[in-house]
Formats: structure tokens, sequence, C-alpha cells
């Protein structure tokens, strides 16, 4: 398996997103990549080009997605010590 900069397992790394999900969320991402996954057999040409364009595509801009939304969450988090700081008010003008 192949490590990354950090010395990490990658594939642990990549599933770490789907992980952190809901059971709704991964329910509506299946639900969404099978539906286009179907309109792939469409009988209509048109369709089912636009469904192979977009099953990439909405693949990708999902998992995208999801992966900076955690690493967002993690790196707010850690900035509570922001508040704490001698002189800083937030009602400041």
């Amino acid at each position: 398996m192949k490590l990354n900069e950090d010395g990490q397992k990658e594939a642990v790394r990549r599933l770490e997103w789907w992980e952190a999900l809901t059971p709704g969320e991964k329910k509506l991402i299946c639900n969404l990549m099978r539906m286009l996954r179907g309109a792939k057999h469409s009988q209509i040409q048109e369709v089912a080009r636009a469904a192979a364009k977009w099953e990439r595509g909405i693949g990708c801009f999902i998992k995208v997605r999801l992966i900076n939304d955690r690493k967002a969450r993690v790196v707010i988090s850690c900035r509570s010590t922001s508040r704490s700081l001698p002189n800083v008010s937030p009602n400041q003008d």
C-alpha cells in the first residue's frame, strides 16, 4: 500500500471522509450515483452520454467537497484559542 507524505496509509485516509458521513448522507449519495449509473444505459443516446459525463464529475465533486469539508471542520474546531487572546475583542470597530 502506498504511503503519503505524512507516512499515512493512503487507503485509510481516503475512507475517512466516507466514514464521517451520516447514514442519511451515505444513502443519498449512493442513490444519486445509482441513478446516474442506470441512466448510462438509457435508450436515448444523449441521456446515456450525459449520465456518463456527470457520473464522473459529480462523483469527483462529492469526494472533493466532503474531504475539504472535513478538513475545514477540523481547522475551525482548533481555532478556539483565538477567543482567549489578550486585548482582542470581537466588538472592536
